[in-house]
């Protein structure tokens, strides 16, 4: 390996400085990567997958970043992983809900019980209409 650079630079003069500055630029690409992923989880932006980095710094810095060099460095520098979105029920055993169901049910009994058709409605797909499985 050592002897192809050495090669490519007797032919070519300006090689090592050209890697230098692949380099330099490198470098450049992934601060704006590092410092635009820092402001957008200080912002509590949702990052759900990585084409939000990717749009917000094509929108911002007109630069275009593959996807799986953000995968990399949102794993790498971040400690980041894809992960499944966990389901779970915001207030569904508060105090409060729990003496609500408790009364209801006491209602309902007493509805049964004098012959009254109760028709039960599903509501629970309500809080699942956001269908993102996974996320960063």
């Amino acid at each position: 390996m050592v002897g192809q650079l050495v090669l490519k630079q007797k032919r070519d003069a300006n090689f090592l400085k050209s890697l230098h500055d692949v380099d330099i630029l490198d470098q450049n690409v992934k601060g704006i990567l590092c410092n635009t992923t820092e402001r957008l989880m200080l912002e509590n932006v949702k990052i759900n997958n990585a084409t939000v980095i990717q749009n917000e710094i094509d929108e911002r810095h007109k630069l275009e970043i593959p996807l799986p060099y953000i995968y990399k460095t949102l794993k790498e520098d971040f400690g980041m992983k894809y992960c499944k979105v966990k389901k779970i029920a915001i207030q569904a055993n508060s105090i409060r809900n729990r003496s609500m169901r408790q009364q209801f049910g006491k209602i309902m009994i007493k509805k049964l019980n004098s012959g009254v058709r109760i028709l039960n409605i599903d509501e629970t797909w309500i809080g699942r209409t956001n269908f993102i499985r996974s996320r960063w």
